[in-house]
């Protein structure tokens, strides 16, 4: 697939103001071409980070795995088989098989995974490799049973029902049950981009009693309105998906879930429907929800150097509308928002013979207007250190077409 990325330079060296906010640095491609796909390379600066409560690098040859205090052992559950792979970015990985797989914690050991304890934060943080397209559950404390409900927490990918399909959500309940008059919680936070197959993506959530908010990559994309399904499953409501306003806080029942990592228990059993399938190469809770800007830390430490730091791919799984994975566009020099538009003369991020591309004109791309594609959400990278900036086009006839904007701060 075609592409770009931009390597922002070493920092050298910054104090950790815990109570910060994040720059918000948007980065905006202009692709005036037929194809285009981009990620952010970056160095690994250094700087303290708050401690987990636990982190699981899954470096065992077989089951239990112990998280680095030691104080968390992580067993095969029933039927289960987990394997271990050495290919995770933390330095070892598992394998599930999406059907029986998960390991597990019971609820009586759990103690400060409990996040609820301590009050209403919590972050969970994962290394994934989906290996097909079906949801899962990744980590946390979570049983959606109807005769004990038992939700606290939880990172899951993919919950197609309330705006999650192929997204990284981020799960809270106060009170453990389904939502008020519906037969689910509809309290997730949902990222824009989706996540594809074949590919170690970091992937989190974070809590702060107020608002969740999704990761990948550690990127937020902001997902200001949503539109929920109507009766049975919903009401027709609209609200923010990204982040997700619940100022209700955590779930302080003393009854309590299992901690469970690849599936989460179901009214009619174990999984059923959210076994993960794929890899998990690192795994991490936190009894705070960590800032943006320790998010792409954590993420920068893991990363092979020159590997995409964000990847803002076009994998949208069929879905034309590029708002769906997160990017935007305007066409010609009205500069007409096209982005839910499915006709091929407009610039749009779509699925053409299997690809995934921008593009303005499928029969005549440089006979068209001009075309705008942009994703408006990347945060934390500061200006001062972006370094390169590289494409790699499809056409090299397209190369002197081709412009790059940035927008730090509102300003072009």
């Amino acid at each position: 697939m075609p592409d770009a990325f931009l390597r922002p330079k070493r920092p050298t060296g910054f104090s950790r103001p815990r109570a910060q906010s994040a720059t918000i640095d948007d980065l905006i491609i202009d692709a005036d071409l037929a194809s285009a796909a981009d990620g952010v390379s970056a160095a690994k600066p250094s700087r303290t980070l708050p401690n987990p409560l636990a982190r699981w690098r899954f470096k065992e040859a077989t089951a239990p795995y112990v998280d680095d205090s030691g104080n968390y052992s992580l067993g095969q559950g029933p039927g289960a088989t987990v394997t271990s792979v050495a290919s995770g970015p933390w330095g070892g990985g598992i394998s599930l098989d999406g059907v029986t797989d998960y390991l597990t914690i019971a609820a009586a050991n759990t103690r400060d995974l409990n996040a609820a304890r301590f009050g209403n934060q919590v972050s969970v943080v994962a290394w994934i490799k989906r290996g097909n397209t079906e949801g899962g559950f990744i980590g946390g404390m979570w049983q959606e049973d109807d005769g004990d409900p038992r939700r606290q927490y939880g990172l899951f990918m993919s919950l197609p029902t309330y705006g999650g399909e192929h997204q990284v959500c981020g799960h809270i309940s106060k009170y453990g049950g389904a939502s008020p008059g519906i037969p689910y919680s509809r309290d997730y936070s949902s990222s824009a981009r989706k996540v594809g197959t074949g590919k170690y993506r970091m992937v989190a959530f974070t809590y702060d009693g107020a608002q969740m908010i999704s990761y990948l990559d550690a990127a937020a994309d902001e997902r200001p309105s949503y539109t929920e399904t109507g009766a049975p499953y919903g009401d027709g409501r609209t609200y923010a998906k990204n982040p997700y306003l619940l100022p209700d806080g955590l779930n302080r029942s003393s009854t309590i879930a299992d901690f469970t990592v690849g599936a989460v228990k179901l009214t009619s059993g174990m999984g059923n429907h959210n076994h993960f399938n794929g890899e998990i190469g690192g795994l991490a809770v936190y009894d705070v929800a960590l800032t943006q800007k320790e998010l792409l830390r954590l993420h920068l430490s893991a990363l092979t150097p020159g590997a995409p730091v964000i990847d803002l791919d076009f994998n949208n799984y069929g879905d034309a509308s590029g708002g769906s994975v997160g990017w935007h566009s305007v066409n010609g020099n009205a500069a007409i928002d096209t982005t839910p538009d499915t006709g091929a003369a407009n610039f749009k991020v779509t699925d053409l013979s299997g690809n995934k591309f921008t593009y303005r004109n499928s029969s005549n791309p440089l006979a068209a207007q001009p075309g705008f594609g942009y994703f408006p959400y990347v945060k934390g990278i500061g200006a001062k250190q972006l370094q390169t900036i590289k494409f790699t086009l499809n056409n090299s006839l397209e190369v002197d077409k081709v412009r790059l904007a940035v927008r730090i701060d509102g300003i072009w």
